[in-house]
């Protein structure tokens, strides 16, 4: 055992010191020399070198012959626009076509390609939109020599997605051309001269009346101006003669002025009246043809507003055919032949460390017996 040492305290003489038991048992601890380490691990250099050259080679030969790469397949769909009363919004957005790609178009056809192509493996496509967009992405992940085959496929998925945007479209444009069809059809109707001839032949036949009345009663001025008072007798009656005869039975010629002068009077202010219905229906003739010029520019305006509703659908469209990345989106070979080297590396010495462990084991088994 080992004696404790004494420690000297000031002004004192010295007092040994007495520690616990478990104090005072030896703690040696294995010192690890790295030369020795290294001297150790040279022994076991050929498992090294020859479980690393056995699984770089086996690496080599998955990389250069046996692992594709693969590259990144993209196909870039803009969804197009529809006039819903005015207002230009999206066909569909862009989360719902996502959704509908994922769940219904992408895998009818791609159970269609995997049955009519056995060769291929399972495969997945992703679907993407970058933010604030109305682009749709469409990619998948192909090895080199099936590029032909999946840009097909992406085509086909693109030529899906538009059809269907054709029917919406097209629903929304049958009831534009409907409307279409009875606007212009009303505006044929307004430039047919025999619409406007129509409401002005009913002015016409009203006007052509009144000048026949006021002829008539500018004749019967003139009988009466020319003829005089006699010609005013003449044409009374009896009865009407009765009311200008006096005391003695005599025409008072007073009472026949006054009634040559009122029939005058009379007569005048017919022939006024004529000429203002006249001159009113002239100026209805012409507000109807100003209404009716008016009519046919609005309808005009709402033809081409129609037509322009029309010309305003944004169809979708692909912005970008298949395209494939120009980089390997994956493991490139010459990274994946590198893990290659630093793997068969990490592994070889591993089992150098290993072996070493159980030689070491089986050395203290050995002093132990």
């Amino acid at each position: 055992m080992n004696e404790p040492r004494n420690r000297d305290l000031p002004g004192n003489d010295a007092i040994p010191v007495v520690y616990p038991p478990y104090l005072t048992v030896s703690c040696q601890e294995d010192e690890v020399s790295l030369v020795d380490l290294w001297i150790r691990l040279r022994a076991y250099k050929r498992i090294f070198w020859s479980l690393f050259l056995v699984l770089a080679v086996l690496g080599a030969i998955y990389a250069l012959f046996l692992y594709q790469e693969k590259y990144q397949l993209n196909t870039a769909i803009q969804i197009g626009a529809i006039n819903t009363g005015g207002q230009v919004v999206k066909i569909e957005t862009p989360e719902s076509l996502k959704g509908k790609l994922t769940n219904a178009i992408l895998p009818a056809i791609t159970a269609r390609y995997l049955k009519q192509n056995p060769q291929l493996k399972r495969f997945e496509t992703s679907v993407s939109s970058p933010k604030n967009s109305d682009i749709v992405v469409i990619q998948n992940k192909i090895p080199l020599d099936r590029q032909p085959l999946f840009t097909d496929f992406q085509k086909e998925v693109a030529a899906s997605v538009l059809r269907d945007h054709q029917q919406l479209v097209a629903l929304y444009q049958t009831g534009l051309q409907a409307e279409l069809q009875a606007a212009e059809a009303k505006l044929a109707e307004l430039m047919d001269p025999r619409t406007l001839q129509a409401q002005l032949d009913k002015l016409k036949l009203q006007i052509q009346t009144a000048e026949q009345k006021l002829k008539h009663l500018q004749e019967t001025q003139k009988i009466i101006e020319t003829g005089g008072k006699e010609s005013v007798l003449r044409s009374m009656t009896d009865e009407q003669k009765q009311l200008l005869l006096n005391r003695e039975g005599e025409v008072d010629d007073r009472v026949l002025e006054a009634r040559f002068e009122e029939i005058l009077l009379d007569n005048k202010i017919k022939q006024d009246q004529q000429n203002q219905a006249i001159e009113a229906s002239r100026l209805k003739m012409d507000d109807i043809r100003r209404a009716h010029q008016l009519k046919v520019e609005q309808q005009q305006r709402a033809v081409e507003a129609i037509r322009g509703k029309l010309k305003s659908f944004n169809i979708s469209r692909v912005v970008s055919d298949p395209v494939r990345s120009v980089k390997p989106a994956g493991l490139s070979r010459n990274l994946l032949l590198v893990l290659v080297v630093f793997m068969a590396g990490f592994l070889a010495f591993m089992a150098v460390l290993l072996a070493l462990f159980r030689d070491q084991v089986r050395e203290r088994e050995q002093e132990q017996n």
